[in-house]
Parts: structure tokens; sequence; C-alpha cells
């Protein structure tokens, strides 16, 4: 992949992370792969440079499953959370990060206006700040 279609990396529970804004990939050993939507190939996520969603597809590369067998809803929902707080920070998005952080409050929140700082380690919150 050119260095052109990087737009950040990182890492994930040890598995290598790539933004990237390009659709058709040529993996070193693997030829030109056409990928359509984010995409865990030889122990890499693939993520199509677009805003925070629902769909990364880290099921495919981590167990989400309990002794029982039984699928750990809770334990994946809390990972989802995570990855996406991860690429907010990977990609410098600071408003996407604060965004993943409130989704689970959205209809509390639903009308209301923060201004959110962060200063001496802390973080600020106000309302009805512009």
């Amino acid at each position: 992949m050119s260095v052109n279609e990087i737009v950040a990396e990182g890492s994930w529970w040890g598995a290598r992370v790539v933004l990237c804004r390009g659709f058709s990939l040529t993996l070193e050993g693997y030829g030109t792969k056409e990928v359509k939507k984010d995409a865990f190939i030889k122990g890499t996520f693939f993520i199509m440079d677009a805003p925070l969603h629902f769909n990364y597809p880290i099921d495919q590369a981590f167990s989400f499953q309990t002794e029982g067998e039984d699928f750990d809803e809770a334990g994946f929902d809390a990972a989802m959370e995570e990855f996406r707080a991860q690429v907010a920070v990977m990609k410098k998005d600071l408003c996407a990060l604060i965004r993943s952080g409130l989704r689970p409050y959205t209809d509390a929140l639903e009308g209301q206006r923060f201004f959110v700082e962060g200063r001496d380690g802390e973080i600020y919150v106000e309302a009805g700040r512009p």
C-alpha cells in the first residue's frame, strides 16, 4: 500500500490497524485486494477513512465467547466502544473521541449544549456555552 493511501496507523490488542483512503489495496504476498468496507486481512485491520461506526469487523479477529461458549455481548459492546475511541485517537479527532464516550447518553443530552476543555490532566464540562 502506498504511503499516500494511509491516513493513520496504530494498533489494537497487538494487531496492526491502518486507516486508509483507497479501496484497492496491494498487500505484499497477497496481490491486489479490493476492500469495499473495513476488513481484517493478514493480521491487520484495514479501515476506510469515514465517520466512526458500529460495524468494525473486530468480531472476526477476537473471540467474545465465554467458557460456556455463549456470546459475550457486553464484552463485545465495550470492546467496540473502546475500538472506536482508539480510532478517533489515531485520527487525532478529539470530537469523535468525546462523541464516542457520550454515545450512551444521547437521549439524555438531546438539545443540550456544552463546552468541554482539557486542563491540568482533567476534563472540564460547562453547560450552555457556545
